[in-house]
C-alpha cells in the first residue's frame, strides 16, 4: 500500500495471487488467509472483519471468490451466525443460522439463501416457532406453528400454502385446548370444520360448514355444557332460512324460518316447558301477519291478525278455559 503496509504476502503466478497467501487491509489487519486462484479466493480460507479485533467473518471453502461448500459465518462480536453449506455466497442445502444470543434461528435445508424443504424456525428464546416444509422462504405443505409460551404449545398443525393456512388443519388455544379442527382457505375457516369452547371439557361450540371465517350453510351450535343450541342454516354467522333453536335445558324454543338471526315468515315459538307460545307469521323477529298465541298451559289465547307484535285486524281472544272473550277487529 502507499502507506508501506503489506497488501499481500504469499504465492503469485504471472502477477496474480495463486496458491496460499494472506491479503491485508490498508490498516494492516488481515483481510483473507487462505488459498487463491488467479486473484480469486479458491479452496479453504478465512475472511476477517476490518475491526479492532480483526475478528473472523467467514471460515470455510471458496469457489471463484464466493463462499461455496462447508463454512462458518460469524457476527462481528465473534459469535457464530451460520454453520453449514454455501452456494454462490448464499446459504444452501443443510445449515443452521443463529441469533446473536447463540440460540438457533433456523435449522434445516436452504435454497439460495431461503428456507426450503424441511426445516425448523425458532423464537429468539429458543422455543420452536415453525417446524415443517418450506418453499423458497414460505411455509408450504405440512407444518406446525407454535406459541411462544413456557410450554411452547402448538398453535396450528396442518397444511400451508404460500405462508397461509390452506387445507386440513387444527388450530389450538394457547393452553393446548383445540380451537378449530377442519378446513382452511387463505388462513380462514372454510368448507367444513368444528369450533371448540376454551373450557374444561374443550366442548364443541359449532359443527358445520364455513365460508371466509363465518358460519355458512348447515350447522349445529352448542351451549358450553354440550347441549344443542341451534340446528339449521347459517349465513355470515347469522341464523338463516330454516332452523331449530333450543333452550339450555334441551327443550325446543323456536322452529321455523330465520333472516339475519331473527324469526321471519313462518315459525313456532315455544315456552321453556315445551308448549307452544306462538305459531304463525313473523317479520324480522316481530309477530306480523296471521298467527296464534297460546297460554303457557298450551291452551289457545288468540287467533288472528298481528302487526308490529300487536293484535291488529281481525281476531278472536279466548279465556284460559277456552271460552271466547272477544271476537272482532283490533
Amino acid at each position: 500500500y502507499d502507506n508501506n503496509n503489506i497488501k499481500y504476502d504469499g504465492r503469485m503466478i504471472n502477477g496474480k495471487y495463486d496458491g496460499y497467501g494472506i491479503s491485508y487491509y490498508k490498516n494492516g489487519n488481515i483481510e483473507y488467509n487462505g488459498t487463491w486462484s488467479k486473484n480469486k479466493k479458491e479452496g479453504k480460507g478465512i475472511l476477517y472483519y476490518d475491526n479492532e479485533e480483526n475478528s473472523i467473518l467467514y471460515n470455510g471453502t471458496w469457489d471463484n471468490d464466493k463462499k461455496d461448500g462447508e463454512g462458518l459465518l460469524y457476527y462481528e462480536n465473534g459469535k457464530i451466525k451460520y454453520k453449514g453449506k454455501f452456494r454462490y455466497d448464499e446459504y444452501h442445502k443443510e445449515g443452521t443460522s443463529y441469533y446473536e444470543n447463540e440460540k438457533p434461528q433456523y435449522s434445516g435445508n436452504w435454497n439460495r439463501g431461503e428456507y426450503h424443504k424441511n426445516g425448523t424456525l425458532y423464537y429468539e428464546n429458543g422455543n420452536k416457532w415453525y417446524n415443517g416444509i418450506w418453499n423458497q422462504g414460505k411455509k408450504e405443505g405440512k407444518g406446525i406453528i407454535y406459541y411462544d409460551n413456557k410450554m411452547n404449545n402448538i398453535l396450528y398443525d396442518g397444511i400451508w400454502d404460500n405462508n397461509r393456512k390452506e387445507g386440513k388443519g387444527i388450530l389450538y388455544y394457547e393452553n393446548g385446548n383445540k380451537k378449530y379442527d377442519g378446513i382452511f382457505k387463505k388462513d380462514k375457516f372454510d368448507n367444513y370444520g368444528i369450533l371448540y369452547y376454551d373450557n374444561k371439557n374443550n366442548s364443541i361450540e359449532y359443527n358445520g360448514t364455513w365460508h371466509n371465517d363465518k358460519k355458512r350453510g348447515k350447522g349445529l351450535l352448542f351451549f358450553d355444557n354440550g347441549n344443542l343450541w341451534y340446528n339449521g342454516s347459517f349465513l355470515k354467522d347469522d341464523f338463516d332460512k330454516f332452523g331449530k333453536l333450543y333452550y339450555r335445558n334441551k327443550t325446543i324454543k323456536y322452529k321455523g324460518i330465520w333472516f339475519k338471526d331473527k324469526y321471519n315468515k313462518n315459525g313456532i315459538l315455544y315456552y321453556i316447558n315445551g308448549n307452544k307460545q306462538y305459531m304463525g307469521e313473523w317479520k324480522q323477529g316481530i309477530k306480523d301477519g296471521k298467527g296464534k298465541l297460546y297460554y303457557q298451559n298450551g291452551k289457545l289465547k288468540y287467533n288472528g291478525d298481528w302487526k308490529n307484535d300487536l293484535r291488529q285486524g281481525n281476531g278472536i281472544l279466548y279465556y284460559e278455559d277456552g271460552i271466547i272473550c272477544y271476537n272482532g277487529t283490533w
